[in-house]
């Protein structure tokens, strides 16, 4: 077994100390925010060159397509590709070869890039003899999905103790059939297969499971299953394609009952293969299969190994010596990660107990590159995780370069040092369209080398802070700005980002209540920092935090929004008392959507008289908006009247409207469980299980052009309207991404800048093409509906290929016209009001209400005390 530790992993470590310099980033700032970092000659800069790989197919030939990274061998970067090719009108279902409409291939590229050779894996396979060996026997029996070891699943063909005898009684205890009826049976089946029944053709009845890099070689794990089941190990050289060996693995057989569960893959690590298989059910775990390089088995199921720990997910397995792999355990119920560990010396596994308070970095980001380690890749870079000194080390930070940070993490490292960095793989910017199937990933590699001084050089540091993760359009936008920009540099700071505030649990009440806590947390902390001057210069996405909205935190950019050519009853929308402390950028709408045949004409929302009559006559009973509890419901309500509840500081819940919501609930709304019925879509059709009346209505909390289109392709009176209010308020406004400025910040027409790049048609124009949300800028926002019309007029052509057009009606689809996106603009412009929410009022609400709806308080009670609590709140935050 090679030496673990590495002599280079030392020299990176050594050489990697004195680089260790931010960039930039909150709390790292020194004094107020007027002593923006200047970016000088010698602070870290690495020049990216990001290559697109040509695909060895075109993706349009393909009803499905995808690729995947797999990982180097012999100096050759290996990628794997499956598809489906479209299956012709004619074609015979019972005699088709279902291998001659699949594609699964191998592509190799050289390190910079070029396709130097595909391999085709069908062809490989069913061109073997390893079928040969088949006892004819099992081609005459049925198909045998079972779980095997290899590929996918686990064989568990032997029985359970007592489970022979119970079978065997069974047989007894069945009552003879007469000879006439066994006369029946066998002429059905000599008239439906003839004198010579047709054998299974097992090259018809395989898939591939895990492909893996071997030393020079890949092996690719194929199961057939045929008869009792058979597993292949093909071994094949990249570099021409060849089959090294091909040759059947013996199974694992256990009594072990793994009936819920499924493979996740086969990881090798140190010359040994570990394939993990998750259990579901009431206590979730793993069944580990560890093969040494003799190919000797062995079976650890984590129930019993690990039997206190709940485990629903094992992302990977590290080595932290020759001979132990650690691998990190997401636990139910419980926000702390755990590690478990394998000897592979002594074939043990059990729960990893030292200390390991030293990790700071997200589990799932964990990976090991030879000759450098253990290390995590986060969204703020890379990190060295040394397990015997238990210590971390940042060996790389993106601020070091204008990368796309959406991109990368969707990349793997296949090479490092300390002048260059190396990541491949397919990326994915998300096509934003629920009818648009072809393969829109890109193959990259990714080379980043040390420059030998920062071209930025000069320009001025602005701190950009997201408080959720950074999407694809928001990552561009950064880079975008970054180059164009002569004097100004953006910098990104993820320590207010809500998952680090959070902390959850298995109770769906508590994970909501920890989800406010966290959500109260960080506005605290976020706010404390702005006043300070320490917090960053723009705040993204950052709406549902209330406590934000004033002059102390932010700036008032009301005077610098434009007046034409923008959703601009959005942005009015968005104010707090006449000031816009917070752009949106994208945007959707909350509502019921239902047909203006049902409701009155003009009507824009329901009071709840007007809800309760709707949901009985209309809905039959069923109420399209409760899917969770009366709390849940109340605080929807709730959220959407909250500016009759609070009026320049000042708290009042005693007035008819919060009473009349509050009786509302009580009265009418019930618990509901979601597994009853599907969750809320924004189809009308929507809700209902399979067989019932399609539904009249349905509730929405993010309805944009894309989530509608199907809906006003089969009516022409598609409508959103607001949910059960006091006032019959119409539909609300839900802010998906936004963005601000501190008002602390010494750069606000820097800021400006960038906000500007964030509004520019380009850029709208990503967020509409790989989002499902509503661009604000207008020219955008019909740029990316017409598209969205057209694939969805493509989905409906291409369904006549499988389905008549009588069925195709059946279904609700029908090709749709450009002026349903007018229609959908008219439903923007009706909308007059953001959702807001305030994490710590919200919280109040929900320890105080259940009193009343239970019965124990009465409403006035409720109120005295909710009242006094957020007033008190409220003074205190000030």
């Amino acid at each position: 077994m090679k030496n673990f530790r590495k002599a280079t992993a030392c020299l990176i470590m050594a050489s990697m100390v004195f680089t260790l310099v931010p960039l930039s980033g909150c709390g790292k700032k020194k004094g107020p925010m007027g002593s923006n970092e200047v970016l000088t000659d010698d602070s870290p800069w690495f020049d990216i060159n990001k290559t697109v790989l040509e695909k060895s197919y075109d993706p349009s030939e393909f009803d499905y397509s995808w690729s995947d990274y797999v990982g180097i061998a012999n100096d050759h970067i290996v990628m794997y590709m499956s598809g489906s090719y479209p299956v012709p009108d004619d074609v015979n279902w019972s005699t088709m070869s279902y291998s001659d409409y699949s594609a699964e291939r191998l592509d190799i590229y050289s390190m910079d890039g070029e396709l130097e050779n595909t391999i085709d894996l069908i062809e490989i396979v069913n061109g073997s003899d390893v079928f040969d060996s088949i006892d004819p026997e099992e081609l005459e029996g049925d198909t045998n999905f079972g779980l095997s070891a290899v590929g996918n699943r686990i064989n568990v063909s032997s029985k359970g103790e007592g489970e022979e005898e119970e079978e065997d009684e069974a047989e007894e205890d069945e009552e003879p059939s007469s000879g006439e009826d066994e006369q029946e049976i066998t002429d059905e089946e000599d008239i439906e297969s003839g004198e010579d029944e047709e054998l299974l053709d097992p090259r018809e009845c395989w898939y591939s499971g895990g492909i893996e890099v071997d030393g020079d070689y890949i092996t690719v794990d194929v199961y057939c299953y045929v008869g009792q089941g058979h597993d292949y190990l093909f071994t094949i050289d990249p570099s021409d394609g060849s089959l090294i060996s091909a040759e059947e693995v013996e199974q694992v057989s256990s009594g072990i009952d793994i009936e819920d569960g499924s493979s996740e893959g086969t990881t090798v690590v140190n010359g040994y293969s570990i394939e993990k298989f998750w259990l579901w059910g009431d206590d979730s775990s793993y069944i580990l299969v560890v093969t040494d390089p003799d190919g000797e088995q062995t079976v650890f199921d984590l129930r019993e190994e690990i039997p206190d720990l709940s485990i629903y997910d094992i992302p990977n397995f590290i080595p932290v010596s020759d001979t132990e792999v650690i691998f990190p355990m997401s636990i139910s119920g419980s926000s702390e990660d755990k590690f478990g560990i394998i000897d592979l010396d002594a074939m043990t596994a059990k729960e990893y107990t030292d200390d390991t308070d030293w990790i700071t970095v997200d589990l799932w980001g964990l990976d090991y590159l030879e000759g450098l380690g253990c290390y995590a890749m986060s969204e703020d870079g890379l990190t060295l995780l040394d397990f015997e000194n238990k210590e971390e080390t940042v060996l790389f930070d993106y601020n070091w370069c204008n990368i796309n940070r959406y991109d990368v993490q969707s990349l793997q490292l296949i090479s490092y040092s300390e002048d260059e960095l190396v990541f491949a793989g397919s990326v994915w910017q998300g096509s934003g369209s629920y009818y648009n199937f072809n393969d829109d990933s890109e193959i990259q590699i990714l080379k980043l080398t040390r420059a030998a001084s920062n071209p930025n050089t000069g320009k001025t540091v602005l701190v950009a802070a997201t408080t959720e993760y950074l999407n694809y359009t928001m990552c561009e936008a950064i880079c975008v700005f970054n180059e164009q920009s002569s004097d100004y540099y953006i910098s990104i700071c993820n320590d207010y980002s809500l998952d680090k505030f959070v902390e959850y649990s298995d109770d769906d009440e508590d994970s909501t209540a920890a989800y406010l806590e966290a959500s109260s947390q960080l506005t605290d902390q976020l706010a404390i920092d702005l006043m300070a001057g320490e917090g960053p210069d723009i705040i993204l996405d950052a709406t549902s935090f209330y406590q934000l909205n004033n002059d102390d935190y932010l700036l008032d950019v009301s005077d610098r929004i434009p007046s034409e050519g923008y959703f601009n009853n959005v942005f009015e929308a968005s104010k707090i008392d006449g000031k816009l402390y917070q752009v949106p950028l994208t945007f959707a709408m909350e509502g019921i959507i239902t047909r203006q045949s049902y409701v009155e004409d003009g009507q824009q929302g329901f009071t709840f008289d007007q809800y309760q009559e709707f949901v009985s006559d209309v809905c039959n009973g069923t109420d399209p908006m409760n899917n969770g509890t009366q709390l849940d419901f109340f605080v929807e309500c709730f959220m959407a009247m909250n500016d009759q509840f609070i009026n320049d500081g000042r708290v009042d819940y005693d007035n008819e409207a919060f009473r009349a919501m509050a009786e509302y609930v009580k009265d009418n709304v019930v618990d509901v469980y979601e597994d009853e019925y599907a969750m809320s879509g924004s189809m009308i059709d929507y809700g209902y299980p399979e067989g019932e009346e399609e539904s009249p209505a349905t509730y929405d909390s993010y309805a944009s052009f894309k989530s509608l289109i199907e809906s006003f392709a089969k009516y022409d009176d598609v409508t959103i309207l607001g949910i059960p209010s006091y006032d019959g308020r119409g539909p609300l406004l839900a802010v998906g991404s936004s963005a601000a400025i501190s008002a602390q910040t010494q750069e606000p027409d820097a800021c400006w800048s960038f906000i500007e790049t964030l509004l520019s048609e380009d850029i709208q124009t990503i967020y509409g093409t790989s989002d499902y949300c509503t661009p604000v800028n207008l020219a955008a926002f019909e740029n990316t509906g017409h598209d969205a019309i057209d694939d969805y007029n493509a989905y409906v052509a291409d369904a006549t290929r499988w389905a008549t057009e009588a069925d195709i009606r059946e279904m609700g689809l029908y090709e749709i016209d450009d002026s349903c996106i007018d229609d959908f603009k008219a439903m923007i412009e009706s909308c007059s009001q953001v959702a807001s929410q305030d994490s710590a009022v919200i919280t109040i609400v929900r320890e105080e209400m259940p009193a009343y709806f239970s019965g124990q308080k009465e409403i006035d009670d409720v109120i005295s005390v909710m009242e006094d609590r957020v007033q008190t709140f409220l003074d205190e935050r000030g």
